[in-house]
């Protein structure tokens, strides 16, 4: 049996395994996760109002033509907007999102409800009677206002902790408090309908890599992932969606879409209006030009593969050589691996051997996967941590 390090151990170190009870140790130095230049460090606060002064713009922006007049719309006249944040404020189109991911249809369901911005989707999912609490996990004091009239008309159905969700300590905190002690643990072999997680991922590259760490946290089912096979929601860039689930031979199709694909499905949720035009849907910085779209992630019940590190190690390998025929690449992900060049030719599922790395299909590189993982030379370390959480 080959020892090795596995990806979902480094993640523990960076999540801290926040389903613990227990407090953890902060990461060390070269895993911590970078903060967003948009937060400040903060403490928690559970169900409590922070004590900064949250910031104002001197003169409300006139509403946009055509935008509704709701408390929200309202609101965020007033408040200026953070970088690469854009947040839904469009009700009526988080009604419709809440409804498409198929929340409506669970049952007691806890919804963990991160990057809420100024809460159009908590409101949305508050609306559900089937939804038994949320728990927000937001920091932005500009935005904690837009909370007040939910806590005074739902109560403890909406939970509030007031961390930015890129820290680990944000989901400990979530543990810390009990707030998913009632959510029941079901077996991965089916789905759980009582925890469902969502997020309004920021549009830079801590969004992209939040987004990887949380996928990523399916291999040896770490992180809330411990609790089940839920589902999950997302908006985010449409930009890193099209990378994301980008097939063979298209553009930007890289290590990302495969190691992505062996872990969830993944689907684009669709919309009347498909969230255009942005100004009547999202609280956006002035100079965000992002397409924010959203995402249903639904875990497998088991990987693709036989080994999920076999397939990131020779993935981040491969792709390195991304213009490279296969068998070239493939040569180069050990010393002595051309000797699988052959085995895989042998078995007249690859493809010719000048095609090159970025047109392997997912059938070829669960094949190569399965085939270097039962490879009796193969490197016993498969894991990078200088790799850890980049998609690359």
């Amino acid at each position: 049996m080959h020892c090795t390090r596995r990806p979902a151990q480094l993640l523990a170190r960076s999540l801290a395994q926040p389903l613990a009870r227990t407090a953890r140790p902060s990461p060390p130095p070269h895993l911590a996760v970078p903060h967003p230049r948009s937060f400040s460090s903060s403490p928690t606060h559970c169900g409590t109002r922070a004590a900064p002064k949250p910031a104002r713009l001197a003169k409300a922006r006139p509403l946009p033509a055509g935008a509704p007049k709701t408390e929200l719309f309202e609101l965020c006249r007033s408040i200026p907007a953070l970088r690469a944040r854009p947040t839904l404020i469009n009700e009526d189109s988080a009604r419709e999102i809440v409804r498409k991911w198929g929340v409506h249809k669970m049952q007691d369901v806890t919804v963990v409800d991160t990057y809420a911005g100024a809460g159009g989707l908590t409101r949305a999912y508050l609306e559900l009677p089937n939804v038994k609490q949320v728990i927000v996990i937001e920091e932005a004091v500009r935005y904690m206002e837009a909370f007040d009239s939910l806590l005074e008309k739902y109560g403890d159905r909406i939970k509030m902790i007031k961390t930015d969700p890129f820290q680990w300590e944000a989901y400990t905190a979530v543990s810390k408090a009990g707030y998913l002690d009632d959510v029941p643990t079901i077996p991965f072999e089916q789905p759980n309908p009582h925890l469902f997680f969502s997020c309004q991922l920021p549009t830079n590259n801590h969004g992209a890599q939040l987004f990887y760490q949380l996928i990523l946290a399916l291999n040896g089912q770490m992180w809330y992932w411990q609790k089940g096979r839920f589902e999950m929601g997302f908006l985010g860039p449409a930009s890193l969606w099209d990378k994301v689930m980008a097939s063979a031979g298209q553009e930007g199709y890289h290590k990302m879409a495969v190691t992505t694909r062996a872990l969830v499905e993944m689907s684009r949720t669709e919309t009347r209006s498909n969230l255009q035009p942005p100004e009547l849907h999202f609280h956006r910085h002035v100079n965000d030009s992002s397409n924010t779209t959203p995402v249903k992630i639904t875990a497998r019940e088991t990987p693709l593969v036989e080994n999920f590190d076999a397939l990131d190690y020779v993935a981040r390998s491969m792709f390195a050589a991304r213009s490279q025929p296969w068998p070239k690449a493939v040569g180069m992900v050990a010393p002595g691996a051309q000797n699988l060049v052959k085995t895989l030719d042998a078995t007249g599922q690859m493809p010719p051997k000048t095609a090159v790395v970025t047109e392997l299909t997912m059938d070829h590189w669960i094949l190569i996967a399965n085939v270097f993982e039962n490879w009796a030379f193969r490197p016993q370390t498969l894991f990078d941590e200088m790799s850890f959480g980049d998609g690359q």
